[in-house]
């Protein structure tokens, strides 16, 4: 069972921004309805398609993150 919540909300659960958060829902990346006044609502859990761009990270060897 999904839940909808704010774009605020998933912006600060993921670190970024709310119009970044509005752009994946606009592009269709990020599952979510748009409201007759313009807002938007964002199905929960997420499920975010990832995207065409940039390096495919498969082919880029694993490395060790030192604390």
């Amino acid at each position: 069972m999904s839940i909808q919540v704010k774009p605020s909300q998933v912006a600060k659960r993921l670190s970024i921004s709310e119009r970044r958060v509005r752009q994946l829902l606009t592009s269709g990346r990020m599952s979510g309805k748009r409201l007759e006044n313009g807002r938007w609502l964002v199905d929960w859990p997420l499920q975010i398609t990832p995207g065409e761009r940039g390096p495919d990270m498969a082919s880029y060897p694993t490395r060790l993150v030192k604390n």
